[in-house]
């Protein structure tokens, strides 16, 4: 692991940088060592990262390489972001910002429909003129990430992605944000 940044400030005031091999090694476990190593705390002493998000799926999609995928969730009181380019940011989640367009999905839609009808309402086309999701994410992961049926708290679950000129970020309280793509906070 590469760490830019400071170790051991539990506030974290600034931004934590690491990065990984996702080739070798699990993300979930990564994001475990970093929150430990950026907060100063020990590894045994933090959550369950289940409790967060479910490592099996977590790590299936950080693995995934077809495109540039991002997951972001609150653990530990900070913001984590972990990228499949094995590239993972730390803040306390006090400076998570959140703007540009914003919009939910209904309980009895899937997120991975949600997304595309954003991103339809974003460009000003049909859902029909957006280009499929699965050249840039696994549908089936996104949907499953947010079911339910794993047993974690998928509120402060976040996952990020990139289509085109456009950053998508869907989160566990059934909100989609399209913002243009800019480099990571």
């Amino acid at each position: 692991m590469t760490i830019d940044g400071e170790v051991g400030d539990e506030g974290l005031s600034e931004q934590y940088h690491v990065t990984f091999d996702p080739k070798s090694e699990s993300g979930s476990d990564a994001v475990i060592a970093s929150v430990a190593e950026a907060t100063g705390t020990d590894p045994d002493e933090l959550e369950p990262v289940e409790s967060v998000v479910d490592p099996i799926i977590f790590d299936a999609l950080i693995r995934r390489r077809r495109r540039p995928i991002r997951l972001s969730f609150v653990y530990h009181e900070h913001h984590v972001t972990v990228d499949t380019g094995g590239e993972i940011w730390i803040r306390n989640s006090e400076t998570a910002d959140q703007s540009e367009f914003e919009c939910s999905f209904d309980a009895d839609e899937s997120p991975s429909h949600g997304v595309v009808r954003a991103i339809a309402t974003v460009k000003g086309v049909e859902p029909t003129g957006v280009d499929p999701l699965y050249d840039f994410i696994d549908p089936d992961a996104l949907n499953a990430m947010f079911d339910g049926t794993t047993g974690t708290s998928e509120r402060d679950i976040r996952v990020s992605f990139r289509i085109d000129d456009l950053e998508i970020e869907v989160s566990g309280d059934r909100r989609i944000t399209v913002r243009p793509t800019t480099a990571v906070a």
